[in-house]
């Protein structure tokens, strides 16, 4: 599992509610492949934080939890602690679940909340 937006450094656009879109991909589709549901969590935390990450469980509420589409996933209006016009220091993270098994090994990008030109992972 890989998220392709954001990218590390970016600036990335939040809305007037606080919140960005996160995109990535899964690789194989195992878990489909053998008819099990796959899940995807994703959460944003305020700077620029380095392993270990958070758990992913207990569920937070400003996690978003969702489902690929073959082997892409995407997580509109994921909450952001803040943003700035010169970008405020932010890392995503997102988990892969496969069935009731466990979280996967967590994916992160290291990310700027607004700044200049910044890029909309919504699009």
């Amino acid at each position: 599992m890989d998220i392709v937006c954001p990218l590390p450094g970016t600036n990335v656009a939040v809305s007037g509610t606080n919140t960005i879109c996160v995109r990535g991909t899964v690789s194989g589709a195992q878990g489909e492949q053998a008819g099990l549901p796959v899940l995807i969590r994703v959460r944003v935390v305020a700077g620029h934080i380095v392993p270990p990450p958070p758990e992913p469980e207990p569920r937070l509420p400003v996690d978003v939890d969702v489902r690929p589409t073959g082997a892409e996933w995407y997580a509109p209006d994921v909450p952001v602690p803040g943003s700035n016009p010169t970008g405020e220091p932010l890392t995503v993270i997102a988990w892969e679940r496969i069935g009731r098994g466990n979280w996967g090994q967590p994916q992160s990008a290291q990310f700027f909340g607004g700044g200049p030109n910044p890029v909309d992972c919504c699009n």
